[in-house]
């Protein structure tokens, strides 16, 4: 069996490209050939797919729409697929689909992984929100198989009734929990090495885009640093926001406690060194940054754009990101000592450990 699965960015740009990876390594066999679609090929993703017999193809971004059109028909009569699985934020993404409609492809699959558009702009955002709203009306048709890593995520690209049908199957954005547990030695010895054993830290894991919404971010981490001076916050990631944000925190003066670390491979070590985690996102589906903190025991706050479905311990809480920044300030201030070993996953632990997980990721191409 060929499956061709879009998009995939470099293999660690987010959570999609975690899931694409993790989906990619359980489903794959003698019987099972994956490949993916990209918009700009990473040749050192080029070269790992390679190892596992998985093929990388570059095609044109949205900008091109015609050309991108051509290039999957293309590839599709080529190579003859059997199955196409695209993995998308918005219904503007609606080009795969189609072609892999007209193509004759037997299984199509869409799986949704968000509930927004990631664009600064207001009016721009307002513009993609209404082109997104009106392929929304015809994406579903283009497809026979339907999933969504939320229901928040399923409701952002396809109509109610497919959602609320049987049609649509949740996927959950499955971790390696193992690797994520919690560990008091580790963290005792990491915290002495970066000399943050006195500290109070915070972390936040995304790329720097509008949708993760670092700016309001740091507007809660200097209101909170003026009140608890011990206080340190870990940002993870990189995007086409990271210089924006940098300079805003040497302007504020900030940059002795704030920590840029960029893209980390040992992200797991370092949860261990937080005291909570932070994600005031604009929108999510469901953020696997948050499975994997909850997964660690930290508390975690969550702004209440994000679907409370990622809520998987006690300490889980939702603030909102419309108001002032010191209704998060006094949270983190008067519920930072709690139970980390004490502050685990409650009963829907095996929808989200990769190993429960594999078993769904091979219905999804029929294999059981």
């Amino acid at each position: 069996m060929k499956v061709l699965i879009g998009f995939i960015i470099d293999g660690q740009a987010g959570g999609i490209d975690k899931y694409l990876l993790n989906f990619a390594k359980s489903v794959r066999s003698d019987k099972v050939k994956i490949d993916f679609l990209t918009n700009h090929k990473n040749y050192k993703l080029e070269q790992e797919l390679k190892e596992c017999n998985s093929d990388l193809y570059e095609v044109a971004n949205l900008k091109h729409p015609i050309k991108q059109y051509r290039q999957i028909l293309e590839l599709l009569k080529e190579k003859e697929y059997d199955m196409t699985y695209f993995n998308i934020s918005t219904a503007i993404s609606i080009i795969g689909p189609y072609v892999a409609y007209k193509a004759g492809i037997p299984k199509r699959a869409i799986h949704s992984h968000s509930s927004g558009n990631d664009c600064e702009c207001f009016w721009k955002r307002k513009l993609l929100d209404c082109v997104h709203n009106f392929a929304k009306l015809f994406l579903y048709r283009y497809a026979n198989q339907y999933y969504g890593c939320s229901k928040a995520a399923g409701y952002w690209l396809f109509p109610s009734e497919v959602v609320d049908s049987s049609a649509f199957k949740m996927i959950y954005n499955a971790v390696d929990l193992d690797k994520f547990k919690f560990d008091k030695e580790l963290r005792e010895r990491l915290r002495k090495k970066y000399n943050l054993e006195e500290c109070l830290v915070l972390g936040h894991i995304g790329n720097f885009v509008y949708q993760k919404n670092h700016t309001y971010l740091i507007r809660i981490f200097d209101a909170l640093v003026k009140k608890e001076p011990s206080a340190r916050l870990l940002l993870i990631g990189e995007g086409k926001n990271y210089d924006k944000i940098k300079e805003m925190v040497k302007q504020w003066k900030l940059m002795d406690k704030i920590f840029f670390l960029g893209w980390r491979s040992d992200v797991s070590e370092l949860y261990q060194m937080m005291d909570m985690f932070l994600l005031p996102s604009n929108f999510e589906g469901l953020p696997i940054v948050g499975v994997e903190a909850q997964g660690t025991g930290l508390k975690c706050i969550f702004s209440n754009k994000i679907t409370d479905e990622v809520k998987l311990t006690k300490e889980a809480r939702f603030l909102p990101i419309n108001k002032s920044v010191d209704v998060w300030v006094r949270c983190i201030q008067q519920e930072k000592e709690y139970s980390r070993e004490d502050n685990v996953l409650q009963g829907c632990k095996s929808c989200y450990d990769l190993k429960k997980q594999e078993e769904n990721y091979k219905s999804i191409i029929g294999e059981e």
